[in-house]
């Protein structure tokens, strides 16, 4: 072996040797995570979902008696707005590491129901931060830049082999009938080879914003400013005077003095990126439109961004990501056996010949 190569593989495997108990609880979350708009669809039908009406209530009125009937959430971290006419208004309260989700319908104003802990928000909590808070985070930023690392290894040293393994032209089983591992670990890594590069690149990219210190406040459990006071409709009738082609889906609140209230959507396809228009939080003024088709570098990493939610190719896109996700599960057990065979086959004693 190449002494290059040699070197290329030991990174190879350290990287996975650091990372791969932590990637195996990532790519399993992961896959679980490509359906977690389905998966509480179907659970809370009730909550999500209404009956549609005639025409919605303004928001300022729908949130008025969330106001009254939970004075926690006097000032509100996120709005999901409905995008078809029977998706609820979702209000949304950051407190440490849990949102907790209030749903109102659009057309009565009444709530439909309070969301927590359920299965698909643990499993994003699981998969951003091992319910760690922010040391946790501090480590899948480090666990998507070491499989950032492992793919492009992967790449360099099975470069010649990844035709083969994406063509099935490479035994899986031996003759013993055993299975091939090192065979498995290059088949798996052939098929998943530039979706791990992208998702890993992307995660890291979305988890370093994550470091921000208005979003930093949701792993270190400070508690928000004063209550927002300004019109929440006027601020929505301004952002589609500035960009009329965008839909809004989501309205963040600053967590902090100095951060602005963001109404982003989408103008085109989703992985264009989000657009979005930036408010002074005490007079309402613009201080920001950015638009994805104007946005240069931002336009790549939002887009990276949507490309890593999987919310842009509807069922095809998100049952491909599921399955790769459960067979990247594998890519840390099958290194983790090859690994430990090259060290016993180290250890044991050369035979020779009498």
């Amino acid at each position: 072996m190449k002494r290059k190569t040699r070197k290329t593989l030991k990174i190879h495997r350290w990287a996975g040797l650091f990372s791969g108990l932590f990637l195996v609880v990532i790519t399993l979350s992961g896959a679980s995570l490509a359906f977690h708009r389905e998966i509480e669809s179907l659970a809370y039908p009730e909550v999500l979902h209404v009956e549609p009406g005639p025409k919605r209530r303004p928001i300022d009125d729908l949130l008025a008696p969330v106001r009254r009937a939970r004075p926690d959430f006097a000032r509100f971290s996120l709005l999901e707005l409905p995008q078809t006419p029977d998706d609820a208004l979702m209000v949304g309260y950051q407190e440490a590491e849990q949102l907790t989700s209030v749903y109102i319908d659009p057309y009565s104003g009444r709530v439909t129901g309070t969301l927590r802990d359920t299965f698909p928000r643990l499993a994003l909590r699981l998969h951003r931060s091992f319910f760690a808070g922010l040391p946790g985070l501090l480590i899948s930023i480090l666990c998507g830049l070491a499989l950032v690392v492992m793919t492009v290894t992967g790449f360099v040293l099975y470069r010649n082999f990844i035709g083969k393994a994406l063509l099935f032209r490479v035994p899986l089983r031996r003759a013993d009938g055993r299975w091939n591992v090192h065979a498995l670990h290059n088949v798996v890594g052939a098929w998943s080879l530039v979706f791990l590069f992208l998702m890993g690149l992307s995660g890291t990219l979305a988890n370093l914003g994550g470091l921000a210190p208005e979003y930093r406040i949701a792993y270190v459990g400070q508690r928000p400013e004063a209550p927002l006071r300004l019109s929440l409709d006027a601020l929505l009738a301004e952002t589609r005077r500035q960009l009329p082609g965008m839909v809004p889906r989501y309205v963040s609140f600053p967590q902090l003095k100095k951060g602005p209230i963001t109404v982003m959507g989408f103008e085109g396809p989703a992985l264009g990126g989000y657009s979005r228009v930036e408010f002074d939080p005490v007079t309402g003024r613009v201080v920001g439109v950015y638009p994805a088709r104007e946005t240069g570098g931002l336009r790549v990493l939002m887009a990276l961004v949507v490309f890593h939610l999987g919310d842009w190719g509807g069922w095809p896109v998100k049952l491909t990501y599921m399955l790769l996700g459960l067979l990247a599960g594998t890519l840390p057990i099958t290194g983790f056996v090859l690994w430990r065979r090259s060290t016993q086959s180290r250890r044991l004693p050369m035979l020779r010949p009498v």
